[in-house]
């Protein structure tokens, strides 16, 4: 029996290693860089935010042709402030690689209902490059 389950304990960890592969994560400490892709890949930049204020991380411009965002950006509350009102926090925002190329991807932190400049803004370089 015990064979078994240190068995099954190795495919599964054979498993998660290989679904988390191909998903880069970024920061703010990232911002300005460059980052070179294959077709498939994802990133998913972290960014603090505090939606609650109208605030969010959006596109700046028009999203390159070589990626495609993957949903709505998700948030998660500081520790410990997970149920209090107002709380900052952490937005993430994933994109897809779906083709060959090079383009500048621009994230405004901003209110989408405003027609005034981000207060901040994070650049990346990202180059995608044939398999």
């Amino acid at each position: 029996m015990r064979r078994f389950v240190t068995l099954v304990l190795a495919v599964l960890l054979m498993l998660a290693a290989g679904c988390g592969g191909s998903e880069i994560k970024l920061g703010a400490a990232d911002s300005g860089s460059s980052l070179k892709l294959s077709p498939g890949q994802v990133m998913a930049v972290t960014l603090e935010g505090n939606p609650s204020t109208g605030y969010g991380w959006y596109v700046v411009g028009e999203l390159p042709d070589i990626l495609e965002q993957q949903g709505e950006p998700e948030f998660v509350a500081d520790a410990g402030s997970a149920n209090k009102v107002g709380a900052g926090g952490m937005l993430t925002s994933k994109f897809k690689a779906l083709k060959a190329g090079t383009a500048v991807l621009t994230l405004g932190y901003m209110r989408s209902w405003e027609d005034k400049a981000p207060i901040q803004t994070y650049t990346l370089t990202v180059e995608v490059t044939a398999k």
